[in-house]
């Protein structure tokens, strides 16, 4: 079932990035913690600001892609613990957040496979 509209995905887009840059900064995060989820974030809000939605300012990628996109990212947030073996609070962070993402994904209205 799916019930997330292009343009709420958009809006939780939006706010998952400012969640992806900001928060890392004031949990302490250090070394790859802090820059993988504020480099996913920077790289989301580019690609969602070029998305062809009603919150992309400059529709040169489909909701298609943008999912894609999301669904690797967010994959591989999912699993950056596993790899990176960060502390307890980072390994919460990277994963349920990564999870979030995959999880909207998969509720968007949009036929990604």
């Amino acid at each position: 079932m799916r019930f997330i509209k292009p343009g709420l995905h958009g809006i939780i887009d939006y706010f998952a990035v400012s969640i992806l840059i900001i928060i890392p900064f004031y949990s302490g995060f250090t070394g790859v913690a802090l820059g993988l989820p504020v480099s996913l974030g920077v790289i989301a809000l580019f690609y969602t600001i070029f998305t062809d939605f009603s919150l992309g300012f400059k529709p040169l990628l489909s909701l298609r892609t943008h999912l894609l996109i999301d669904l690797i990212g967010g994959a591989f947030l999912a699993l950056s613990p596993f790899i990176f073996g960060f502390s307890e609070a980072a390994s919460l962070f990277h994963f349920q957040f990564g999870l979030g993402v995959v999880i909207v994904v998969a509720l968007t209205d949009c036929d990604l496979f």
